[in-house]
């Protein structure tokens, strides 16, 4: 009964040994050998005009011309610096509704300048379609543009 008992013992432990074992994948012979995948990886393309990222204006700011001032600090909603070279960098300002409003109808023929605590900006002023949107070019280098982001920031 003892040989018995362990010749069934071996039996099943060959038995879990063999079902157990890991077996690979081979390919068979008459099977060709599949391509490897391509994977893509999708980038943004570089052309794509990004959303500015949009801060308060925490500075004394005003809009004038040589006749009259436009625009105070509760004028302005947002800011943000756009561009990465001296080329293309600009400031671009939310205006108030109120203040969209008046400067459609008074700019014809008005020369604008920004100023900043103070101190007059050097650089072209311009608008949107519909005097929501103001941009400031020119004038400043980009560190100095950066520079004066931090500024208005009240930084």
């Amino acid at each position: 009964m003892k040989k018995a008992l362990i010749f069934l013992l071996i039996l099943i432990t060959a038995a879990l040994a063999v079902g157990c074992s890991q077996q690979t994948d081979s390919p068979k012979a008459d099977e060709p050998t599949a391509a490897p995948s391509t994977q893509l990886h999708t980038l943004p393309p570089a052309d794509v005009e990004r959303e500015p990222e949009w801060a308060p204006v925490d500075c004394e700011i005003s809009l004038d011309s040589n006749n009259a001032v436009y625009a105070e600090s509760a004028d302005f909603l947002t800011f943000a610096l756009i561009g990465s070279s001296d080329e293309d960098c600009a400031l671009r300002f939310k205006l108030n509704d109120e203040t969209a409003a008046m400067l459609k109808k008074e700019s014809a023929g008005v020369d604008f300048y920004l100023v900043v605590n103070g101190k007059p900006l050097k650089g072209a002023v311009t608008f949107n379609d519909d005097f929501t949107e103001m941009t400031v070019t020119g004038g400043c280098s980009y560190t100095e543009m950066c520079a004066l982001a931090t500024e208005i920031r009240g930084l």
